[in-house]
């Protein structure tokens, strides 16, 4: 049903305009909207000669299905290059991976803890490059290996901008499918601040070190919790409970996405990860749908 809706669609629409309903799709959608609402997204964004092909779906099919194929189809976003990532990941032992980290003053795209942290910054041919440099030291203060994910107009320029340590991935997006090629391989980072990398994490993690050790403390300021830290150990064990504690802190949230893969919608995957949604619950309530 769901591949009769879409094909419709595509009989009616060329390429091109495909890609900027899509992108304007992607801008309107948010996964907790009612399906009601998407549908009616739907039909505002659709000429009204295609959406009357289409509209006796609304009763039998999820809108959230609908907008969720165009898109990992024909936008080309941020969001479409993660969930053909990090599905190559899932279900491996003793490994966690997370979105959206605040590293300094940036914020990490993927992460992953598997034994290595492994940073993976995300330029799609619709990015510029003009926070990469900053992106990339913020990084390297904080993980082992440092990897950016580009579009292949970048790779040039990338590869001029990055220094030594620093991976390069570049991905082929057809359709719904995505193939991802290492074009450099990212050496072990010794740029790492041990400093910086505690302040990544928050007073309750900080407590949890200072525990591991038997620090005594009662100050309730961050730093004085990191300058204890910074005193008691060296710069490899924090880097080891570094890691130690961003796999606590992510082991469930990454585990429920594993477990729900396949069912949760490819755009959706970052928010079901954030939220711990129950997915039929989010999709189908005060739907008819069942």
């Amino acid at each position: 049903m769901l591949q009769e809706c879409i094909d419709t669609i595509e009989r009616n629409l060329g390429h091109e305009e495909l890609k900027k309903l899509s992108r304007i799709l992607n801008d309107l959608y948010n996964p907790f909207l009612l399906d009601e609402k998407v549908w009616t997204i739907i039909e505002d964004v659709l000429p009204e000669e295609v959406y009357n092909k289409i509209k006796h779906f609304n009763s039998s099919l999820l809108g959230h299905s609908v907008v969720n194929d165009l898109i990992i189809k024909n936008f080309p976003g941020e969001s479409t290059i993660k969930y053909h990532f990090v599905k190559n990941y899932l279900n491996r032992s003793d490994e966690v991976t997370t979105f959206e980290l605040n590293v300094g003053a940036s914020r990490l795209d993927i992460g992953r803890i598997n034994g290595k942290s492994i940073a993976y910054e995300i330029k799609t041919e619709l990015d510029s490059l003009e926070k990469l440099d900053k992106q990339i030291k913020d990084y390297s203060k904080v993980f082992e290996y440092v990897y950016v994910i580009i579009h292949p107009c970048h790779y040039e320029k990338v590869l001029d901008m990055l220094p030594m340590h620093c991976g390069i991935i570049t991905y082929n997006l057809s359709g719904d499918k995505c193939k991802f090629a290492f074009r450099k391989k990212a050496d072990k980072n010794y740029l790492i601040s041990p400093i910086e990398q505690l302040k990544v994490l928050n007073k309750k993690e900080l407590d949890w070190i200072l525990r591991y050790s038997n620090c005594l403390n009662c100050s309730t300021d961050k730093q004085d919790k990191i300058d204890i830290i910074i005193d008691n150990y060296s710069a490899q064990k924090i880097n080891l409970l570094f890691k130690k504690v961003l796999k606590k802190r992510y082991n469930n949230k990454w585990g429920y996405l594993c477990v729900n893969f396949i069912q949760i919608l490819p755009i959706d995957i970052q928010t079901f990860f954030t939220t711990q949604a129950d997915p039929y619950w989010i999709y189908y309530k005060n739907s008819s749908i069942v």
